[in-house]
C-alpha cells in the first residue's frame, strides 16, 4: 500500500469516526440540525472518496459517482454551517449545483479528457466556493455569545479552502494530464496530512459553536417569560443592578414604574385563561411598542410588569409612565372574537431620591400601584 492510500485510508477512516460522532450527538436530548448534516457530510465524503479507490471497478464510473457524492457532501456541509447563520441556500440551488458538477465530470470523461486533475478541481472548486460563502455568512453579525467559536470555526475553514486549493494546483502539476494516480503518490499523501488536520479542527469548531449556542439559547430561555417573550424578574433584577451602576458613575437618574392590569380575574374567569394568556401577550406588544430601546422592559409575575425609565428626571419619567398606561387604555383585545377592554394601573418610584436598591424602589412603587386601584384604577400615582 502506498503512503497516498494509507493516509487517504487514515483520512477516510477519521471521515467515518466523526461523521456518526456527530449523527449520535445530533440525536440528543436537544437535536442539532447542523451537526446532522455536518454527519451525513462526512460520511457522503467518506463514501465517495472510497469509491474513486475501488479499482476492480471501472474507472468512469468510480471517478464520476465518487466525485459527484463529494459534490453532494460539500452541500451537506454548507448546510450544517449556514444554520448558525441568517443566509441559506435552498435544495434546487444545492441540486443544481451538484448536477452541474456531475455534468462537467461527465464529459471530462467521455468527450475532452483532461484527465484525473479536472476530477478533483471540480468538487475542489464547488465545495471552496460553498465554503466561501458560509465564511462570509458566519461573520455577518454572529450572536456575541458565539462569536469566539465563529472565529476559531471562520479560522479554520479558511485554512481548509486554502489546502485543497494548494492541494488541486499540486495534483495537476503532478499528473500532467493523465488518470495515473501514482503520479500524484506524495503531492496526495502530504495534503492528506493536511487535511486530516482541517477536518479536526473544523469538526471541533462547529461542536464549540452549537455547544455556545445552546448556552445562549438555555440563558435566554431561563431569563425570559414564555407567555410574552419579555424578560422576567431574574432578568429585571440584572438590568435594574446594571442602571444603578450606570448611574452611580454618572451621577445620573432612573425611575421604576410597576404596573398591573386592572380586573383581570375578571378577564380569566368570564373569558377563560387562554384569552387571559392572550391579552396579556397584546399588552406586552402594546408596552414594547411604546418604551424606548435604552429602557428596559419585563413581565415580573402575573398581569404585574414592571419598567425602567433610563436617565429621565420625574417630570418626564412620569410622562413616559402614562404614555405606558394610555397605550393599553387604547388597547382592544380581542382572543376568541370577542372584543376585552384593558387597561392598567401603575406606580413610580424614583432614584436616587427615594431609594437606591431594588427593594426600596420596588416598594414604593408597589405602594403607589394600590394607590392608583383605590382611587379608580387605570391611572399611574407618582407620589404619595
Amino acid at each position: 500500500m502506498s503512503r497516498a492510500q494509507t493516509l487517504t485510508l487514515a483520512l477516510l477512516t477519521l471521515h467515518l469516526v466523526l461523521g456518526v460522532l456527530c449523527l449520535a450527538v445530533a440525536r440528543g436530548e436537544r437535536p442539532s440540525a447542523s451537526l446532522r448534516f455536518w454527519g451525513w457530510a462526512l460520511l457522503g465524503f467518506a463514501f465517495g472518496a472510497m469509491l474513486t479507490l475501488m479499482t476492480f471497478l471501472p474507472l468512469h464510473f468510480r471517478q464520476i459517482a465518487g466525485n459527484t457524492l463529494i459534490t453532494l457532501s460539500a452541500a451537506y456541509s454548507a448546510s450544517a454551517l449556514l444554520r448558525h447563520t441568517r443566509f441559506h441556500i435552498t435544495t434546487p440551488w444545492y441540486a443544481a449545483g451538484v448536477l452541474l458538477c456531475a455534468v462537467g465530470l461527465a464529459l471530462n470523461h467521455f468527450v475532452v479528457g483532461f484527465g484525473l486533475a479536472v476530477d478533483i478541481a471540480i468538487p475542489t472548486l464547488w465545495a471552496s466556493g460553498l465554503f466561501m460563502f458560509s465564511i462570509f455568512a458566519l461573520l455577518r453579525a454572529p450572536v456575541t455569545a458565539t462569536r469566539p467559536a465563529i472565529l476559531f470555526l471562520v479560522g479554520t475553514l479558511v485554512v481548509t479552502v486554502l489546502v485543497w486549493t494548494l492541494r488541486a494546483i499540486a495534483i495537476f502539476q503532478a499528473l500532467g494530464g493523465t488518470w495515473d494516480r501514482d503520479r500524484a503518490d506524495l503531492v496526495i499523501a502530504l495534503f492528506a496530512i493536511g487535511q486530516l488536520v482541517t477536518l479536526v479542527g473544523a469538526t471541533l469548531g462547529l461542536v464549540w459553536v452549537e455547544v455556545r449556542s445552546m448556552g445562549w439559547e438555555l440563558e435566554r430561555m431561563a431569563l425570559s417569560d414564555v407567555l410574552t417573550g419579555l424578560p422576567n424578574r431574574r432578568a429585571m433584577l440584572a438590568r435594574f443592578a446594571e442602571e444603578v451602576s450606570r448611574a452611580e458613575r454618572s451621577s445620573g437618574r432612573f425611575a421604576v414604574a410597576l404596573f398591573d392590569a386592572d380586573h383581570f380575574k375578571q378577564v380569566n374567569d368570564q373569558h377563560g385563561h387562554l384569552a387571559g394568556d392572550a391579552a396579556l401577550a397584546d399588552i406586552a406588544k402594546a408596552l414594547s411598542t411604546t418604551v424606548r430601546g435604552a429602557d428596559g422592559l419585563g413581565r415580573i409575575g402575573g398581569e404585574e410588569f414592571l419598567a425602567i425609565l433610563s436617565g429621565l428626571d420625574r417630570a418626564h419619567a412620569v410622562d413616559a409612565a402614562d404614555r405606558i398606561r394610555l397605550a393599553v387604555h387604547a388597547l382592544r383585545s380581542a382572543p376568541g372574537g370577542t372584543p376585552i377592554k384593558l387597561s392598567l394601573s401603575g406606580g413610580v418610584a424614583f432614584y436616587p431620591e427615594e431609594g437606591t436598591t431594588w427593594d426600596q424602589l420596588y416598594s414604593t412603587a408597589d405602594r403607589r400601584l394600590y394607590k392608583a386601584k383605590s382611587l379608580g384604577r387605570d391611572r399611574v400615582i407618582s407620589k404619595d
